[in-house]
């Protein structure tokens, strides 16, 4: 991450994050909102106003996500289909095929994390079984105490 990235305020960045994504140059976002010229390239906040206007122009984005980075960029009901650019549908479709795969082998992962946990137990039990064999094989093996009188 770029000093400068850093030091820009969450809101700008998460901005900044979604017009790559939607492939929308500076320039377009500054005279489609109105919002002045160099705003997101500054390190100050943003101002309410231009919350508001970013909010009215790209309704599609997750107000939540906008604002604290938690949760999916775009509003659950966003219809994908109103999308007039292919490759950024192609793009989404592909994100979110890639999330139900990521879901789909994080359950495999934990199925197999628990089986082999599994099977550990029951080679740990194995082993315990072994030993206290070996261990019971041993004295009656070994040579009969002889008392002292």
């Amino acid at each position: 991450m770029t000093k400068d990235r850093q030091n820009k305020s969450l809101i700008k960045q998460n901005i900044l994050q979604y017009l790559v994504f939607k492939g929308i140059s500076k320039y377009e976002f500054y005279k489609k909102t109105g919002i002045a010229r160099g705003t997101l390239d500054n390190n100050s906040g943003l101002s309410e106003d231009g919350i508001a206007k970013f909010i009215v122009y790209f309704p599609e984005v997750n107000v939540k996500w906008l604002l604290t980075g938690k949760g999916d960029m775009l509003t659950p009901d966003y219809d994908i289909s109103n999308e007039s650019n292919a490759s950024i549908k192609e793009m989404k479709l592909t994100y979110n095929t890639k999330c139900k795969f990521c879901l789909e082998k994080e359950r495999i992962i934990e199925a197999l994390q628990a089986a082999n946990f599994g099977l550990r137990l029951a080679i740990d039990s194995f082993q315990e079984k072994e030993r206290n064999k070996d261990s019971h094989k041993n004295d009656l093996t070994s040579e009969p105490k002889q008392q002292t009188a």
